[in-house]
């Protein structure tokens, strides 16, 4: 079996120039290279033998190209080579390996054969017929060698990269994965947990992944020591990565929409099921179309402004899903009933679900109320929070309790503003556990200010202390630690001298270690806080700031100049 091939102009020698002393090289590639062989051309491949090698390859090296002046060796970056393996005969699709263009020999580990498996769209345990061939380019024009022809077993085994955190690379993030037309982007829906994730990408041969520098957002390197970072906001995110282009890229993608004979229903994303949801009223029969519009950080935008990204949801007749730029060309859910229907876009495992929708329907409060308790009793004190939806029955916003575990902010219950129900707990032992008129109030073990997730559904809250609450901006280097407000009387205070006023200044609850996960701003200083914004005070002076998150729906400030 031979191939020759010659991308511009068959059956014509390429010549390619350069000077060496001021004398005129011409490399020329070879009809076709001869005595191209492999060490084994039956593989079986074992994971326990990862690390052992699987095949070489040789060659000769004087027939890989040709000078006119043979004392001269040939300039480094003139003759390019790599070793090609596909699963078809004419080389469609193939995984390269990339050579020296002195080198004379190929070794292959069984973990790198492996990998090309994958790439070639094997992942399994059966024997395979494989071609390998060597690629030769010189300049624009490409020469191949004889192909081999071999049977390969891989064994199955992750196929994916894994997206780790950058501290504990055991906490994985989520896995993009390959598809065979191209084997080196790896894609794929992921939800980060917090704004300014950092993280690594581990691809499947186990090489870690990061940014080219500390500045360089989406940029894509081997053996990286400087971790990758996700942009803002937190939730769900569509990634691409690139181990070709060396770049990387997420598409936020706050909600999506179901269309339904021209009427449009918002899909909410619901953090505890990783996926979007929508209860829908269909009627008769019809098709439902699922699109919405994301924002994409690149190479290009950094983590400023993000661009506008149009997608829709190939939702495939075998419940899989696939993730489609663009607005046309997906595939819609079919109905052929009347009734009420969850629909569920499961991102982290690509599925979508459309069921009957059984249960009674639930009112849920549009907020929930935490009250201070009397230390030890039932007297209510005071308002704690107002606690805003996250999704249907799931509530977020933020407590303080007193370090001196005084009478007044140390105890509290929830309340049901709808019904009047005070939720408290059963016993001391049960503190994130909620009950009806429970015997006893709710505390927390690190007094402070903490960040509270009520979850009616299952009768439990959780909290994460955010250490401290802070003024910071251009006027202190964006400190977390230089200009910290003391709590009084339900309020947050602060007095600082803004100058500079440079980008101006943001409300930031917790320390460096919360990622900035909790910051507030206002642009266009109405005195209600939006996540992300800044304050800019239109002249330098000294401020004394007012900060409530009583009502975390629309959390307040005022900013008086002294």
């Amino acid at each position: 079996m031979k191939h020759k091939i010659f991308a511009t102009i068959a059956g014509f020698m390429a010549l390619t120039a350069c000077e060496k002393d001021g004398e005129k090289l011409i490399v020329t590639p070879p009809e076709q290279p001869s005595a191209f062989s492999a060490s084994s051309y039956d593989i079986v491949l074992k994971e326990a033998n990862k690390d052992a090698l699987a095949v070489t390859f040789y060659w000769k090296l004087g027939e890989l190209a040709s000078l006119n002046d043979p004392t001269a060796g040939i300039p480094e970056g003139v003759v390019g080579v790599s070793l090609q393996l596909s699963d078809t005969e004419d080389f469609t699709k193939h995984a390269d390996t990339e050579l020296k263009s002195d080198a004379s020999s190929a070794q292959l580990t069984v973990l790198q054969l492996n990998q090309q498996m994958i790439k070639l769209g094997f992942n399994d345990n059966v024997k395979h017929d494989i071609f390998a061939r060597l690629a030769i380019a010189i300049g624009r024009e490409s020469t191949y060698s004889e192909t081999l022809a071999l049977k390969v077993t891989p064994f199955a085994a992750e196929s994916g990269m894994k997206i780790v955190n950058k501290d504990d690379m055991t906490i994985v993030l989520g896995i993009l994965n390959a598809k065979a037309e191209t084997p080196d982007v790896y894609e794929g829906f992921v939800c980060t947990p917090s704004t300014w994730y950092n993280c690594f990408f581990v691809a499947p041969d186990g090489v870690v992944w990061g940014c080219d520098d500390v500045w360089t957002a989406y940029s894509l390197v081997p053996a990286s020591v400087n971790n990758c970072w996700f942009a803002e906001p937190a939730g769900v995110q569509y990634v691409t990565a690139d181990t070709k282009q060396n770049v990387w890229k997420q598409v936020y993608v706050p909600s999506m929409t179901a269309t339904i004979g021209g009427q449009e229903i918002e899909l909410k994303y619901s953090a505890s099921a990783a996926g979007f949801k929508a209860t829908l009223e269909l009627s008769g029969s019809g098709s439902i179309a699922i699109s919405g519009k994301g924002a994409e950080y690149n190479i290009n935008t950094g983590t400023g402004t993000p661009a506008d990204f149009p997608f829709c949801i190939s939702a495939n007749a075998d419940g899989s899903l696939e993730f489609i730029p663009g607005t046309a060309g997906a595939s819609e859910i079919c109905f052929s009933q009347t009734g009420s229907y969850v629909l569920f876009v499961d991102v982290v495992n690509g599925k979508w679900e459309l069921t009957a929708n059984d249960a009674p329907a639930v009112q849920w409060p549009e907020t929930m109320e935490a009250w201070y308790y009397f230390n030890g009793g039932d007297q209510q004190l005071s308002l704690a929070s107002v606690l805003s939806p996250v999704e249907d029955g799931i509530y977020e916003g933020f407590i303080y309790t007193d370090p001196s575990w005084g009478d007044n902010y140390s105890n509290f219950r929830f309340k049901n503003p709808l019904t009047g129900e005070i939720f408290g707990t059963t016993g001391s032992d049960n503190a994130f556990t909620l009950a009806e008129t429970g015997g006893w109030n709710l505390w927390s073990n690190d007094p402070g200010m903490h960040y509270v997730v009520l979850d009616m559904n299952t009768m439990t809250w959780t909290e994460t202390a955010t250490t401290a609450v802070a003024v910071a901006g251009d006027f202190n280097g964006w400190s977390t630690t230089a200009d910290l407000m003391t709590f009084d009387n339900g309020k947050w205070t602060a007095t600082c001298a803004i100058d500079p006023v440079g980008w101006g200044l943001q409300f930031v609850l917790g320390d460096d270690t919360d990622s900035w996960r909790w910051k507030y701003g206002d642009s266009d200083l109405d005195g209600t806080l939006v996540w992300g914004e800044n304050i800019v005070p239109t002249e330098t002076g000294t401020y004394t700031f007012n900060l409530d998150l009583t009502n975390f729906a629309a959390p307040s400030y005022t900013m008086l100049k002294q």
